[in-house]
C-alpha cells in the first residue's frame, strides 16, 4: 500500500475469512507501521492473531515462519507463551516434512525460534572479491553476484521511530544520535555482570536501545538513553524485557527515558518538547 494510505482493515478481514494466511501476513508486514495510529486496523490485526493462533497445526510452515519473523522483527510482538507455541509448531512441521535435524539440534531449534529457519545460503554464494592496497592499507571489496536480491532494511521500524529520531537530532545538535543501538555496545558487561541476575545477563546481548545520544568529544560515550514505547510494549513478553532493560541500565548508573505518544497526531514538535522536558534537570 502507498506510504500515506491508511491500512485497509476490510481487506484483512476478507483474507481471514478466506483463510488466505500468507496474503494476510503480507498485509501485516506492509501495514504494521500504521497500526498504532489506526484503531480499526489494530483491531483487525488482533482478530488475525486470534484466528491464526487458534489452530497452528493447520497452518503451513511458510505461514508459521512468516508470523514468527514479524515477532522477532519487532513488527508485531506475541506474548511469550504464544511465541513458544508458534516456534514449537514450526519445528514440528519441519520434522514432519523430513527435516528431523530442526527439532533435534539445539542450534537449529534456536534458529527456528529466532525466525531464521530455512535461511541457509548455498556455499558458493560468497560474492565476488577483489583486493587492492593504498597507503599501506589492504582493501578487500566483496560485491554481490549479479541478480542478488535487494536485502537492505531501514533502521526504523515505523514512521513514528523516524520522527522521534529527527526530534532527537534537533534536540542534540552537537551530539550524535544512534538508533537501535545494541545495549552490549554501550555498557561494560564485565563490570556489570556480577550485579545482574541470570535473566538480565541472558538478555544483555540481545537487547537494543531505541536511541542513544553520545558525546563525539568524549570517546563517543553515551549521554542519554531513550526508548520509544507503543502498543507493541503492552505484550506480556515485551513488558518483561522492558523491565529487564530498565534494571540493567539502572544497575549501570544510567537513566532511561521512556516516551510514549498518547495523541496519535503528536509529531516531531511534540516529541521535541517531551525530550526537552525529560532531560531538564537530568
Amino acid at each position: 500500500m502507498p506510504d500515506d494510505a491508511p491500512p485497509d482493515d476490510e481487506r484483512l478481514y476478507a483474507l481471514i475469512q478466506q483463510e488466505a494466511w500468507l496474503k494476510a501476513l503480507d498485509w501485516l508486514h506492509a501495514a504494521w507501521r500504521d497500526l498504532d495510529g489506526d484503531a480499526r486496523a489494530r483491531r483487525a490485526a488482533e482478530v488475525f492473531d486470534e484466528a491464526f493462533l487458534a489452530d497452528l497445526d493447520a497452518r503451513s510452515p511458510a505461514a508459521l515462519e512468516q508470523r514468527l519473523m514479524l515477532h522477532h522483527g519487532r513488527m508485531r510482538a506475541l506474548p511469550e507463551a504464544e511465541r513458544a507455541r508458534l516456534a514449537d509448531a514450526l519445528a514440528a512441521r519441519s520434522e514432519a516434512a523430513g527435516d528431523a535435524e530442526a527439532s533435534r539440534s539445539p542450534q537449529r531449534r534456536r534458529a527456528f525460534e529466532n525466525g531464521r529457519a530455512g535461511a541457509r545460503a548455498p556455499a558458493n554464494d560468497d560474492g565476488q572479491r577483489c583486493e587492492t592496497e593504498a597507503g599501506g592499507v589492504r582493501i578487500t571489496r566483496v560485491d554481490p553476484k549479479p541478480g542478488a536480491p535487494e536485502g537492505r532494511a531501514s533502521l526504523f521500524k515505523s514512521r513514528q521511530e523516524r520522527v522521534f529520531f529527527e526530534a532527537l537530532r534537533a534536540a542534540f545538535p552537537t551530539h550524535l544520535v544512534y538508533p537501535n543501538a545494541a545495549l552490549s555496545a554501550t555498557l561494560d558487561f564485565e563490570r556489570l555482570a556480577p550485579r545482574l541476575a541470570q535473566a538480565e545477563r541472558d538478555y544483555f546481548f540481545r537487547a537494543l536501545v531505541d536511541a542513544v545520544v553520545v558525546d563525539p568529544h568524549d570517546r563517543l560515550r553515551p549521554v542519554y538513553f531513550f526508548e520509544l514505547d507503543s502498543a507493541h510494549h503492552d505484550a506480556a513478553g515485551q513488558r518483561r524485557n522492558d523491565r529487564r532493560k530498565d534494571r540493567i541500565l539502572a544497575k549501570a548508573g544510567q537513566t532511561l527515558f521512556r516516551l510514549r505518544r498518547t495523541d496519535a497526531e503528536a509529531g516531531r514538535a511534540a516529541f521535541a518538547e517531551a525530550i526537552r522536558m525529560a532531560i531538564r534537570g537530568a
